[in-house]
């Protein structure tokens, strides 16, 4: 017998409010929205824009009305914060209820943080995104949230046309990996550069807490050695070693919803073997 999915929506409609249901075919109910057919007054006078945020329910029909009912409940301040943060619905209900991203939660997430904040600088919003305590990898550094803030300060006044494209992702529980293609113009001598990242960020109470990444190229640090210095820095903030494996087993094995497959090269793998 197959498993109904229910899931729980924000629509943001034409009059600039939000309309939040739950159902169990996102696509048909925003199209029933959209067409004035739903059986929702709210909907039929104000026509919904967009769906703002999603998220799949792991659980019953009674738990997606009850999400569904908290989210109602919040101010539209706490709605707007839940949609740039859809992680945050964690903190209203038991975790086992609610998976920490769906993928169009994770993709408008990286999105946000990789093709608006980074790219434009926006230092101001490293807050929003990563808790003060993050801790992260980064070729052979150790990365805190003052060094965050000075990436974005740099990318602000030493470039120019900088871009970051999302290629692929995939979610796994608190984890979402992903690898993304940057661009840019240094404003010194005018010269243009590339390359592919490839990230891991850990989610806690809907921030990044910790962070691995890795450029993928000819000059890739041996991470195998870089990491163990790391060691003594990162065990106040570690994931077990059979959490790591079983992440890096699904990596390496799971098919994306949309058939895309994220393949590790062997520097990927290695830097996160420490």
């Amino acid at each position: 017998m197959t498993k109904t999915i229910y899931w729980v929506y924000i629509l943001h409609c034409e009059n600039d409010t939000y309309y939040t249901g739950y159902t169990t075919d996102l696509m048909k109910r925003y199209q029933a929205h959209c067409t004035g057919t739903a059986s929702c007054k709210y909907t039929r006078s104000f026509k919904p824009i967009r769906i703002a945020q999603s998220w799949e329910i792991n659980g019953t029909k009674s738990e997606a009305m009850k999400v569904e009912a908290a989210i109602k409940k919040l101010s539209r301040a706490q709605k707007l914060q839940l949609i740039l943060q859809p992680a945050l619905l964690s903190d209203l209900l038991p975790k086992q209820a609610v998976a920490c991203f769906t993928p169009q939660a994770a993709k408008q997430f990286l999105q946000t943080l990789l093709e608006d904040v980074f790219p434009n600088g926006r230092v101001e919003r490293a807050k929003d995104f990563y808790a003060r305590d993050v801790i992260g990898h980064f070729d052979d550094e150790i990365i805190h949230f003052d060094d965050i803030e000075k990436r974005l300060i740099a990318i602000r006044d030493n470039t120019k046309r900088c871009k970051f494209e999302v290629k692929k992702f995939f979610v796994i529980g608190d984890m979402l990996a992903f690898r993304v293609k940057q661009s840019w113009v240094t404003i010194d001598d005018g010269l243009f550069n590339n390359l592919t990242l490839f990230g891991i960020y850990k989610f806690r109470d809907g921030k990044i807490c910790e962070i691995w990444a890795t450029y993928d190229g000819d000059n890739t640090p041996p991470y195998t050695l870089t990491n163990k210095n790391f060691k003594k820095h990162m065990l106040p903030y570690e994931m077990n070693q059979k959490t790591k494996t079983e992440f890096l087993q699904h990596l390496k094995t799971a098919q994306y919803l949309y058939g895309l497959t994220i393949k590790l090269s062997e520097a990927e793998e290695n830097c996160l073997y420490y």
